[in-house]
């Protein structure tokens, strides 16, 4: 619960991004069910003043939450640059703070279905490498595996580890399922070999959550397309 504790002192930071992140990462850690629920509730008189204070100081708003947020992240600004091509770079960032609020945005910035195809071009914004950088560790693929694999992903560090929060690991499996979201962006998944990747994920996941999470987006892009458009409808149903 440390770690909790300490994201909460980030609550009432002097930098914008800081204060932002923690919210993002907040959200979270509050919703029934995730590992640090109880230890939420618990603190929830002290928490919720300090989230109102600054929702009505500063208009403070969940980018990842709404519409109007994915649109800012995804909108072009003056320096030509889209904000989500900035941070999504930082998804391995060494600060659990900073890393879970760049994972919580990349999550929901994949809600955008319009924007799918622009998400995965390597020519645009190109999430992909940011989403499996984090899950990957140091395991050893095979030719076959690895010819199609994202440049980024490829010629790792031996000592390369996985995330070791599950609920962000959670998160970055979500994204991919939210990226699912079509068949050519299902093809894309394909030829970039997700597949071995989450499958071997998966042999060394021990979170039931995050485990239950890859089968379904191995069902998704492993089975035929027929089914895979029913398990889309499932999931958007949820």
């Amino acid at each position: 619960m440390e770690h909790l504790d300490e994201l909460l002192g980030f609550l009432d930071s002097e930098r914008e991004d800081v204060r932002t992140y923690a919210i993002n990462y907040l959200t979270g850690f509050s919703k029934p069910g995730s590992e640090f629920y109880s230890h939420f509730v618990k603190k929830s008189s002290s928490i919720v003043p300090v989230l109102l204070v600054q929702c009505r100081a500063e208009g403070i708003i969940s980018h990842d939450a709404i519409k109007e947020g994915r649109d800012y992240f995804l909108s072009t600004r003056v320096d030509g640059k889209q904000p989500i091509t900035k941070i999504i770079v930082f998804s391995e960032y060494p600060d659990v703070i900073r890393r879970g609020g760049v994972i919580s945005v990349i999550k929901n910035i994949c809600f955008s279905y319009e924007n799918v195809m622009q998400l995965l071009d390597p020519e645009q914004i190109n999430i992909l490498p940011y989403i499996l950088l984090p899950i990957l560790g140091n395991e050893d693929y095979d030719e076959e595996d690895s010819d199609g694999m994202p440049e980024e992903v490829q010629l790792l560090d031996e000592d390369k580890k996985r995330e070791t929060d599950p609920q962000l690991r959670l998160y970055l499996i979500e994204a991919l399922i939210l990226l699912s979201v079509n068949k050519n962006s299902r093809d894309i998944l394909r030829e970039k070999k997700v597949y071995p990747i989450v499958r071997t994920m998966h042999l060394a996941e021990t979170d039931s959550h995050v485990a239950d999470a890859i089968d379904r987006l191995v069902q998704l892009i492993m089975r035929d397309e027929d089914i895979a458009e029913s398990k889309i409808q499932e999931f958007e149903e949820i």
